[in-house]
C-alpha cells in the first residue's frame, strides 16, 4: 500500500491552489437547468405563433358570421335585402329600413365634420363601424347605391368584398339584366344564388 505524506495548508505554493472551473459544474446542475430555457423557448414560440398576424387572420376568418345583406338606391328605398344569419325576428321591415338609411346619412355627415386634413385627400367617408356584438360594413357606388352586410365582429376589412359584390355580383346579374332596373326594387334568383354562394365562401374554413 502507498502512504502519501499529510500537506498541511500553510505549505502549499499558490501555484498549487486548486479552483474549480466552471466548465467541471456538475452533470446535475447542468441538466436541472437546460429544460428550464427549453420551457421558456417553447413558451416564447407559442406566444409568438398566438400572436401571429397571419394566424389572426386565419382564426378570423373560421368564426367570421354573415347575418344581413341590404342594397339601397339615393332615394333611400332597399331594392334588396337577404338574412342570413340573424336570430331577431323583424316585425316592421319598412321601418327597419328608414333606421338604416338615416343610421348611413348621419354617419357619413359626422365623418366629413371630423375629417383632420378638411378634404385634402378626398371625400371623407366611412366603410365600417362596429359594435360588441355586430360590424356594419358599408361601399357606395357613383350613382349612390349603398351596400350593407353586417357580419359577427370577428370579421376584418371586407372593403374588397363589398366592391367584388358590385362589380362581379350586382353588376353581372343585375344591372346587365334588361329585364331590371337596378334603382329600383327587384328580385333576381341568379343574383341571390350567386351572392348566397359567394357568402358560403367568405364564411368557410
Amino acid at each position: 500500500m502507498l502512504y502519501l505524506p499529510a500537506l498541511r495548508c500553510n505549505n502549499l505554493q499558490p501555484w498549487l491552489v486548486i479552483t474549480r472551473s466552471p466548465h467541471t459544474q456538475p452533470r446535475a446542475r447542468r441538466a436541472t437547468h437546460r429544460p428550464a430555457r427549453g420551457r421558456r423557448g417553447r413558451h416564447e414560440r407559442a406566444f409568438r405563433r398566438h400572436r401571429s398576424p397571419r394566424a389572426t387572420l386565419r382564426r378570423r376568418r373560421d368564426v367570421m358570421k354573415l347575418f344581413t345583406f341590404h342594397i339601397f338606391n339615393a332615394r333611400g328605398e332597399c331594392v334588396h335585402s337577404r338574412d342570413w344569419a340573424r336570430e331577431r325576428v323583424v316585425v316592421d321591415e319598412a321601418t327597419e329600413h328608414k333606421t338604416l338609411f338615416g343610421l348611413l346619412f348621419a354617419l357619413k355627415d359626422f365623418a366629413r365634420q371630423l375629417d383632420p386634413t378638411n378634404g385634402e385627400d378626398g371625400p371623407c367617408n366611412f366603410y365600417a363601424f362596429a359594435t360588441n356584438v355586430y360590424k356594419l360594413h358599408y361601399f357606395e357606388t357613383a350613382t349612390g347605391l349603398r351596400f350593407l352586410l353586417t357580419t359577427d365582429v370577428a370579421a376584418g376589412d371586407l372593403r374588397s368584398m363589398m366592391r367584388h359584390i358590385y362589380s362581379n355580383l350586382f353588376v353581372e346579374y343585375v344591372a346587365k339584366n334588361p329585364a331590371l332596373a337596378p334603382t329600383e326594387p327587384f328580385e333576381c334568383a341568379a343574383f341571390d344564388r350567386a351572392l348566397d354562394a359567394y357568402a358560403s365562401a367568405l364564411v368557410s374554413p
